[in-house]
């Protein structure tokens, strides 16, 4: 079965911060792969990073109350050009579709790309920092983009 070579794979994201800007942010610790049952991910929520410690800490603590809650998981049935699956995050699961391409790179692994959206507030997401004099901080689309690298099977 297809395994996840994390040393050649990314998970990404952004969120607008304030409507001006872009914040930026990555997970440096996940694995995952596919199986008879499709594909599965878990991502260490303590291993997000955004260049910027103490908004780290507060995503660790927070937002992401990783002490209870350490990863974050996806789950899909199959692959294709749109990918269909369940994703938990802080005890929370969504249905969510990601479109994907893949190529077949020259070792024989198969590289995955894949970006969506999800909304912050469906998992629960959302506290009294984010908002400042009655408007959102924090905007509640995320973007997501994951490029993974699948060895073997």
């Amino acid at each position: 079965m297809p395994h996840l070579d994390p040393t050649r794979s990314s998970i990404g994201f952004n969120i607008r911060h304030l409507g001006v800007a872009t914040v930026h942010g990555s997970f440096a610790s996940f694995t995952g792969g596919l199986d008879d049952d499709g594909a599965r991910l878990a991502v260490d929520v303590t291993s997000v990073d955004t260049g910027d410690p103490i908004r780290d800490r507060r995503l660790r603590s927070e937002f992401f109350d990783a002490e209870q809650f350490p990863a974050m998981t996806f789950r899909a049935a199959g692959i294709g050009p749109t990918i269909h699956g369940e994703l938990t995050i802080r005890g929370v699961t969504r249905p969510i579709a990601l479109r994907a391409t893949f190529e077949r790179l020259a070792d024989g692994s198969i590289r995955l790309r894949a970006f969506g959206r999800l909304r912050r507030s469906e998992f629960g997401l959302d506290w009294a920092a984010l908002r400042q004099a009655g408007r959102l901080v924090v905007a509640d689309q995320v973007r997501l983009s994951v490029d993974l690298v699948l060895e073997g099977g």
